[in-house]
């Protein structure tokens, strides 16, 4: 669940409990129904996490390499030559177009870019994959930790087990908040020719500031892995395929889909990339006016959106919008 759900007080989420019994044929155990979600929300799913982190960090305290870090030293010749070939690959910009005209194509590519839920079955070529993964190996990320791990997934039956997965998740939200429309029957994802699962090594939180509290350090995971799947959603746009995210985050799921693959303990994936190419491509959702969401060298609160905006905004452009599906 997210902070902002679990900080509404119990009196005012009980609207779906009592939604879910009055079309039910039987009656809804509301006292089993809140033991299960405040279980849900009380389970620390990232406890592994935890002990990971601290062991990981510990190692590369002790470790001569770091030590050794506060002694400086000179380069020897050989290292010298191996540095210097890896600077002069890097002057990029040497070869790269920077005219306005280039950085439009990009932004035009950016603004191509839908979420799209229904796939042609053609399968997406071996060099198109390539470049997506590599658009991903691309990202920037916090420490340059490069905390990503791609699980590839093309099996039919791969996918017809993670789409029940998915679908358990969706029926106990849907328990929880039946009145959120946005949520999307997983069967789709079994007709996507191409899954990426983005998953996240929790071990390369031991390359950033320690002193931070895990918070912090946990958003600078998900802030790399985020970059990372935004640079292969771009670039599948790019090649011609449509894709969507689908968002996970229920602990039960995440266990499923571990063990379905294999997955180790200790690395999380907060969102699954789904790509082919599309049946039928969207239409574009509106967009704010640049000029409303710029500020020029301090913050103009009084420009800011009140709480009645957002919530129609919300209703008029959002998920929660009766023309958005």
């Amino acid at each position: 669940m997210t902070d902002e759900s679990s900080s509404v007080p119990r009196s005012g989420r009980t609207g779906a409990v009592d939604q879910t019994r009055a079309r039910s044929s039987e009656p809804a155990d509301e006292e089993a129904l809140w033991r299960l979600y405040e279980a849900v929300e009380e389970l620390d799913a990232r406890s592994e996490g935890h002990r990971v982190d601290r062991e990981v960090y510990r190692r590369m305290l002790g470790s001569r390499r770091n030590r050794s870090r506060a002694r400086p030293r000179m380069l020897g010749r050989g290292e010298v030559a191996a540095h210097q070939s890896v600077v002069d690959s890097a002057n990029f910009l040497d070869d790269l177009d920077t005219s306005t005209e280039a950085a439009r194509s990009l932004l035009d590519v950016m603004r191509s870019r839908r979420s799209c839920r229904s796939f042609l079955p053609d399968p997406v070529p071996d060099s198109h994959r390539e470049l997506i993964l590599e658009a991903g190996r691309w990202s920037p990320s916090a420490g340059n930790a490069q905390p990503w791990e791609f699980l590839v997934v093309t099996e039919p039956a791969a996918k017809e087990a993670l789409a029940e997965a998915l679908a358990l998740a969706v029926g106990t939200m849907r328990v929880l908040d039946d009145t959120f429309p946005g949520y999307a029957n997983p069967r789709y994802v079994t007709t996507a020719p191409l899954l990426v699962l983005p998953y996240a090594d929790m071990r390369c939180m031991a390359a950033y500031p320690y002193p931070l509290p895990r918070e912090p350090r946990r958003h600078m995971l998900e802030q790399s892995m985020a970059m990372c799947i935004q640079n292969m959603w771009l670039m599948a746009t790019r090649l011609g395929l449509g894709a969507t995210n689908w968002t996970l985050g229920h602990p039960v799921v995440d266990s499923r889909i571990r063990e379905q693959f294999g997955v180790p303990e200790h690395f999380v994936m907060s969102t699954l990339l789904v790509l082919g190419y599309p049946r039928h491509v969207p239409m574009p959702r509106p967009r704010r006016a640049l000029e409303e969401m710029t500020h020029l060298e301090c913050f103009d609160a009084d420009r800011v959106r009140s709480d009645e905006e957002l919530v129609e905004f919300f209703y008029e452009y959002g998920v929660r919008g009766r023309g958005f599906r």
